[in-house]
């Protein structure tokens, strides 16, 4: 069985997924009644004929399939879509446990973890950036060059330059790590490594290697972009690292503490 995501996944809304979920899981067919039911329980109000609704758009996906009055019973491709939808769940959840970030060897991991999508991340929108997408990241790196000049959010303009990185990548499960090591939940952790930087004197540099990788992704070289997207996150790292030694780590811990 593949690992790669149904595209049909994309296309359902957290309601329908659940729905399907109940049907897979039932080893008898599932009628509107008993659905709507076991939604609730879920936390999903519904009326009757909402979640028949619903049931009938999952037939049309060829997911689910009408067993007459009885109700529904899942097809094998909803039944694969359906583990997929758990396994993916766990995974997230997991990944989401392991990025609560607490002191500087936790940033640390999660700079490292960076370090290798971001990489590969950079290859991909090497191959496949269309004119629209370098306009886009020049837009991002003019805003960012800007940010700096007037004393804007320079912050925000880098993270939104890294994570269109992995949008014009157009790799669906590159995208999907992209989500959660860059997730809006993470952004405090940015000023912590501005703070970490501009102590080193080194706070504006990110601006100029942002440019490197436009340049690279530009000149469709992925060799290029990944050398310069890693010489980006690895200079990333050395400052936290030095930052994270003897002293210097309660402080890294303390201005955590104080910006998540």
């Amino acid at each position: 069985m593949s690992d790669v995501p149904n595209p049909i996944s994309s296309h359902l809304s957290h309601q329908e997924l659940l729905l399907l979920d109940i049907v897979a899981e039932s080893a008898d067919p599932v009628g509107a009644r008993i659905a709507t039911r076991r939604l609730g329980d879920s936390g999903i109000a519904l009326s009757e004929a909402s979640t028949s609704r619903l049931l009938a758009r999952l037939d049309e996906l060829g997911l689910t399939v009408s067993s007459g009055r009885k109700g529904r019973t899942v097809t094998d491709a909803g039944r694969r879509l359906a583990q997929f939808t758990r396994r993916t769940r766990r995974q997230a959840k997991g990944l989401h446990q392991a990025l609560d970030i607490q002191n500087a060897r936790q940033l640390l991991d999660l700079l490292y973890a960076r370090r290798g999508v971001e990489r590969e991340a950079a290859r991909w929108a090497a191959t496949r950036a269309t004119p629209d997408d370098i306009e886009r990241l020049e837009e991002l790196v003019n805003g960012h060059r800007e940010a700096l000049d007037v004393g804007g959010d320079a912050r925000l303009c880098g993270m939104r330059f890294h994570r269109e990185i992995f949008h014009i990548s157009r790799n669906r499960l590159l995208q999907a790590i992209g989500d959660v090591v860059l997730d809006e939940s993470l952004e405090p952790l940015e000023l912590v490594l501005d703070v970490i930087t501009g102590g080193h004197g080194t706070f504006a540099q990110s601006a100029p290697e942002h440019t490197d990788v436009l340049a690279a992704i530009r000149a469709g070289d992925p060799d290029e972009a990944e050398r310069t997207m890693l010489a980006h996150v690895n200079r990333l790292i050395e400052e936290a690292e030095r930052a994270a030694t003897d002293r210097g780590a309660e402080v890294v811990k303390r201005l955590i503490e104080l910006t998540l």
